[in-house]
């Protein structure tokens, strides 16, 4: 192997690795067509109701914060933007989830626990095959 095909080598890898992580940040950000997100909640006993749910978004470089209470279980969707976004689209990016004004944000792709008053939650945020931000509140798993 020469040096010369060596070097193309090592610059069609460097290329592929850059390519590949383009990607992955791409991806990991919700649709800009879509001006809603859902929240679907299941499981949760009638005792543990309301939930206070708070999201952040980024519109167009400007953080805005939105805060829903959800009344009990069932799917609900939501529009964006936020209060105070501009209209949609483009829809603003979602940052973060969370629950009851607790400082413990879920980001795209994580699940995380929340315990409020003696009510065990987990709050998953990620996006559907469409690209929309999709939020699923469950009780923990004991």
């Amino acid at each position: 192997m020469t040096r010369r095909s060596l070097l193309a080598m090592l610059v069609a890898a460097v290329a592929l690795i850059g390519t590949i992580g383009m990607t992955r940040t791409a991806s990991a950000q919700n649709n800009p067509n879509i001006c809603t997100y859902t929240v679907d909640v299941a499981g949760i006993p009638p005792c543990c109701f309301p939930i206070n749910l708070q999201t952040e978004w980024n519109c167009l470089g400007a953080i805005t914060m939105d805060n829903k209470a959800i009344p009990g279980n069932g799917v609900f969707v939501f529009p964006l933007n936020p209060p105070g976004g501009g209209p949609c689209p483009p829809a603003c990016l979602f940052n973060w989830a969370s629950l009851n004004g607790i400082i413990n944000p879920t980001p795209l792709g994580q699940t995380k626990q929340y315990v409020i008053n003696g009510c065990c939650y987990r709050l998953t945020a990620a996006l559907d095959a469409a690209g929309q931000v999709y939020l699923t509140i469950r009780p923990c798993i004991v």
